[in-house]
């Protein structure tokens, strides 16, 4: 559990990513906080955020696969894990890399 409120907290150092949350990540802060993308529940069966506040893009569960017991991601993304749950791995992977062009412009 964060104790600061996320905007100012990652602003301390991002403050022009915090600035422009849309180009940034293509969402609105109301709609993905920072913690959504950079702190996805990976670890311990989904109990723990990844700390390594890196976002976990499409392209790792695609490379990774599906656990063929349990019929989940070997590696789930930051993308499909809470929020695009409808869309496939696939065109998640497309719209991010669309969204990383757009920011790296």
């Amino acid at each position: 559990q964060l104790r600061a409120e996320e905007r100012s907290l990652c602003g301390k150092c991002h403050e022009e990513i915090v600035a422009d949350q849309v180009k940034h990540s293509g969402h609105r802060y109301e709609v993905a906080s920072c913690s959504a993308c950079h702190l996805p529940y990976t670890i311990a069966s989904g109990s723990v955020p990844n700390h390594t506040f890196e976002a976990i893009p499409p392209s790792k569960t695609l490379k990774y696969g599906v656990d063929e017991k349990t019929g989940k991601p070997k590696m789930p993304n930051s993308c499909s894990l809470y929020c695009h749950t409808k869309e496939s791995v696939k065109a998640m992977d497309e719209k991010y890399n669309m969204i990383l062009k757009k920011v790296k412009k």
